[in-house]
C-alpha cells in the first residue's frame, strides 16, 4: 500500500520539478557612463515552468557568490512571465520611469566577464547559467546582452521584463528594434537619462553639530536646473526639502543620504555615504598673559570639518571660516590675531556648534580609557605651565610632539623670529634672569655692609707703665 502511494506522490511531483525552473534572458553589466545614470546594474530572467515560482527562494550566483534576493512587491512570477533582478532599486526606478513590471534585489556587481546561474539551493544544480564576455557587446554603450529565440545573447535596447530581440542580426544590421509580448506592462522610460542629481561627496560628521548638505540637479547638457525639486533623506527617518539644507545626527552610526531631484516629468536620484562619529574634538590649550592662543585637539582618527564652529571666551565670539579642517588626532592652535579673542580664562573658554550649542570647554579632556570626551584634571594643561605656540612647533620639530597642524586652516602659527621682533622674551631665558637676579642682590650686599678694622694703637703715648720686665739677670 505504501509503495502504491509513492508511486502516486511521484506522478503528480514530478512534472512539478521537471517544469520549476528560471532562465538569464537579459543582462546590463556596464551601464553607460555611470550607473546612476543609466538605471544601474540588472538582469532579467523568466519562468520557464508551468506553475508560479517564488524568486525570493532562489538563489542568484555571480561566478562562485551566491546572492540572496528580496522582493520589491509580490514574489511570485506566473509561468512564463519575467521579472528583474536590480543592484540598486532607486537608481534603476529613476531611469526606467515607466517600470511596473517585477522588480526584485541581489547585492552583486558584474564584471565585463564571468558565469552567471540560477539555483533553488545552494547545492542544487544550476536551472540556467551564462557565461558572458564583453566580446558580444553591451560593454558601456547603453545597451544590454539579450536571448534571442536561437538562445545566443546579442547587444540591443535594453528592455527590462519584456521579451528580447527575436533574432540575431549582422553586423551590417542594427541592432534589432525589441518587440513586447502580449502582456499587460507597458513603457514610457526615456531610452537616455534626462536629468541628473548630485547629493555632494561622502564625509565624516560629527554627533550633535549642524551638517550642510547641498545638492545639484543638472539636465541632459549637465546644465543647473533653476526649477528643479530637491527631496533628501538623511537615512535616520528624517526627510527635508530644498537645494541646500541642514541636518544634526543625534546618534553615532554610518548613514546613507539619498538625493531625489525632479523637474516635469523627469527625475534623478543620487547617494552619499555620512559617518557619524561622537565629539572627540577639546580645548587642550589655551593661553596666558604672554601668549595668546586657543589650542584645539581631535581624538578621532578622522578629518573633521570645522567650518561656522564657534570659538567663545567670555563675551567675545569668534566664528571658524569655511573649509577649516583639523586632522584625525591633530591639533590646531589659534592665536589670538586671528580669533581677537585676547584674553582667555579656563573657566569661560568654550568651543560651540555652528547652532551654539555648547561642543566643549576647557578642562574637558579625551579619556583614552573609554575613547570620549570627559572631565580629567589630571590631563589638563596648568596656567603656570604654557607652552607659546613656538615652542609648541620647535618641540613637533626636535620629535617630541608627533601631532602636527594642518595648512589647510585659518590658524597661523607665530613665528620665533616674529615674537623676538616684537620685544617678547622667550620664557626658556627666564632662569637665566633669575640666576643673574641672585648675583646682582649678592654683589650689592657685599659692598654696603661695613667692615670690622683692628683698634689703632699708633696715636696713643706710652709710658714705663706700659712695659713689663719678663726675665732680670
Amino acid at each position: 500500500m505504501k509503495f502504491l502511494y509513492s508511486i502516486i506522490i511521484s506522478i503528480f511531483l514530478v512534472p512539478n520539478f521537471a517544469f520549476a525552473s528560471f532562465s538569464i534572458t537579459e543582462i546590463m553589466y556596464d551601464p553607460k557612463d555611470t550607473d546612476a545614470s543609466a538605471g544601474g546594474e540588472w538582469i532579467e530572467v523568466h519562468n520557464d515552468g508551468s506553475v508560479p515560482l517564488d524568486l525570493t527562494k532562489w538563489i542568484f550566483f555571480e561566478a562562485d557568490t551566491n546572492h540572496s534576493i528580496t522582493a520589491d512587491g509580490v514574489s511570485e512570477i506566473p509561468p512564463g512571465e519575467y521579472a528583474v533582478i536590480s543592484r540598486d532599486l532607486t537608481v534603476f526606478k529613476n531611469f526606467f520611469t515607466g517600470f511596473s513590471g517585477s522588480l526584485f534585489k541581489a547585492s552583486f556587481s558584474l564584471n565585463d566577464g564571468e558565469k552567471l546561474s540560477m539555483k533553488n539551493g545552494k547545492e542544487a544544480s544550476p536551472s540556467d547559467e551564462v557565461t558572458y564576455t564583453a566580446e558580444w557587446g553591451a560593454k558601456n554603450d547603453g545597451n544590454s546582452l539579450q536571448k534571442n529565440s536561437n538562445g545566443t545573447f546579442v547587444g540591443a535596447v535594453p528592455t527590462p521584463a519584456f521579451a528580447t530581440v527575436s533574432s540575431v542580426p549582422s553586423q551590417s544590421d542594427s541592432p534589432a528594434v525589441p518587440q513586447a509580448t502580449s502582456q499587460n506592462n507597458t513603457s514610457n522610460w526615456p531610452v537616455e537619462q534626462q536629468i541628473f542629481a548630485n547629493a555632494g561627496s561622502d564625509r565624516i560628521v560629527v554627533v550633535g553639530a549642524d551638517v550642510v548638505f547641498e545638492g545639484k540637479a543638472l539636465g541632459l547638457e549637465k546644465k543647473p536646473l533653476e526649477n528643479a525639486r530637491y527631496l533628501w533623506n538623511f537615512g535616520d527617518g528624517s526627510t527635508k526639502e530644498g537645494s541646500a539644507v541642514s541636518h544634526v545626527y543625534k546618534y553615532p552610526g554610518e548613514y546613507t543620504v539619498i538625493l531625489d531631484v525632479s523637474s516635469g516629468y523627469f527625475s534623478g536620484s543620487d547617494r552619499a555615504k555620512i559617518i557619524a562619529e561622537e565629539s572627540k574634538i577639546f580645548i587642550s590649550s589655551i593661553g596666558d598673559e604672554t601668549y595668546n592662543y586657543i589650542e584645539l585637539s581631535n581624538g578621532s582618527k578622522y578629518e573633521i570639518d570645522l567650518s561656522s564652529w564657534i570659538l567663545k571666551s567670555g563675551t567675545v565670539v569668534f566664528y571658524l571660516p569655511a573649509r577649516t579642517y583639523i586632522g584625525g588626532n591633530k591639533k590646531l592652535i589659534i592665536p589670538a590675531e586671528s580669533s581677537g579673542i585676547m584674553e582667555t580664562s579656563p573657566n569661560n573658554t568654550e568651543l560651540l556648534y555652528p547652532n551654539g550649542v555648547l561642543a566643549t570647554r576647557y578642562g574637558l579632556y579625551l579619556n583614552n580609557e573609554t575613547n570620549k570626551v570627559t572631565t580629567n584634571a589630571g590631563a589638563a594643561d596648568t596656567t603656570s605651565n604654557k607652552s607659546s605656540p613656538a615652542e609648541v612647533s620647535n618641540n613637533e620639530a626636535n620629535g617630541e610632539q608627533k601631532d602636527s597642524i594642518p595648512n589647510n586652516t585659518a590658524a597661523v602659527l607665530l613665528s620665533e623670529n616674529k615674537k623676538n621682533a616684537n620685544g617678547i622674551l622667550p620664557k626658556n631665558y627666564n632662569w637665566l634672569l633669575g640666576i643673574l637676579g641672585v648675583i646682582a642682590v649678592s654683589f650689592i650686599g657685599i659692598s654696603v655692609i661695613p667692615k670690622k678694622t683692628p683698634p689703632n694703637t699708633t696715636d696713643k703715648k706710652l709710658s714705663a707703665k706700659d712695659f713689663k720686665i719678663i726675665e732680670e739677670e
